[in-house]
């Protein structure tokens, strides 16, 4: 089980209202039972009418830092490096038009 907690994210308000785009975020992975820090890219959507806001992470970790052994099979080696894709829901909104 994967855990990702995003800790902060950059200029994602535009006049106290939430804002479509493109973010830089701060965060914690959680992968088998290690937890790291991660830096990425987060894409807001817009707030749907049932107050949730999809949204798509973006980052690169190193399996090593989790204690993953590099994985190979018949003399083939794949990279240490793994860039990570998170599609996901945030939930409990009030809409666009709430300050966070």
């Amino acid at each position: 089980k994967a855990q990702l907690h995003i800790a902060k994210v950059g200029e994602f308000k535009q006049g106290g209202k939430l804002a479509v785009g493109s973010f830089l975020f701060e965060g914690t992975l959680k992968l088998h039972g290690v937890e790291k820090a991660v830096t990425g890219t987060v894409e807001l959507k817009a707030v749907r009418a049932d107050a949730v806001l999809p949204f798509t992470a973006t980052f690169t970790i190193s399996i090593k830092d989790f204690g993953i052994n590099t994985p190979s099979f018949a003399g083939i080696t794949v990279t240490d490096t793994v860039n990570v894709k998170v599609d996901a829901l945030a939930r409990g909104l009030a809409g666009a038009d709430t300050p966070l």
